[in-house]
């Protein structure tokens, strides 16, 4: 039975028409609707609604793009990484970054706890250590990564600070510095004996031919970084 699809010519382009297919009515449009071959004249109904018109999708990215990119990435850092980790000048700075943060921390815990802490400087075996007590010694523990908080440089070193020494020591003579109960800067011995305010505080790090001095300012307890 051949059907006849009048809406073909009186509708625009499909892009824009949503056509819903209703029920096909094979019912005779008028009395005598059967042509002379007796094929029935039906129709199909179709909706046209212009809100629901056909939404173009906004361009993105491919799955090839995306992995063309992350590989670009991949290549750039094992170039970039290495060159980094060797200057000598990023080695220092981190280290005396670390050291500055080491020393604030004290210096915070000393006010919030009312209590003394020190620390304690061993240039020969390139180490310093945080204490909460110098006599009888107790060393603290770290924050975050736990054990005891002890930072080594040279051969012993972490965090690839392996090439940087602590090259000096300036504590009025003195090995151990001390903040009081109001972050004010003190310095006394190993042994410790009664602590005496900071006339004069510097330690020098030093990785290749760069160095850095970490200066720590009398009275106040400030602490700067600058080169010596």
């Amino acid at each position: 039975m051949a059907l006849a699809f009048p809406w073909r010519e009186r509708l625009g382009p499909a892009s824009t028409y949503n056509l819903q297919l209703a029920t096909y009515n094979p019912t005779p449009r008028a009395a005598g609707g059967r042509k002379a071959g007796g094929e029935a004249q039906g129709a199909f109904a179709f909706t046209h609604n212009p809100q629901l018109a056909t939404r173009h999708c906004s361009p993105g990215f491919t799955l090839i793009e995306i992995l063309v990119v992350v590989v670009i990435l991949g290549i750039a850092s094992a170039m970039i990484v290495p060159a980094i980790s060797s200057r000598d000048d990023l080695k220092v700075s981190a280290a005396a970054r670390m050291l500055t943060g080491d020393l604030m921390f004290a210096q915070n815990k000393a006010i919030a706890s009312q209590r003394p802490t020190y620390i304690q400087f061993d240039k020969a075996g390139g180490t310093y250590t945080l204490l909460s007590s110098l006599s009888p010694r107790k060393v603290m523990t770290r924050p975050v990564q736990g054990g005891d908080f002890i930072m080594r440089f040279g051969a012993a070193a972490s965090h690839g600070l392996e090439g940087v020494a602590l090259a000096g020591v300036d504590l009025d003579g003195d090995t151990v510095l001390v903040f009081d109960e109001l972050g004010g800067p003190l310095t006394t011995d190993a042994g410790g004996g009664s602590p005496a305010g900071l006339r004069t505080g510097r330690i020098t790090l030093a990785c290749g031919g760069e160095s850095l001095a970490v200066d720590v300012e009398p009275y106040t307890g400030d602490i700067s970084v600058h080169r010596p």
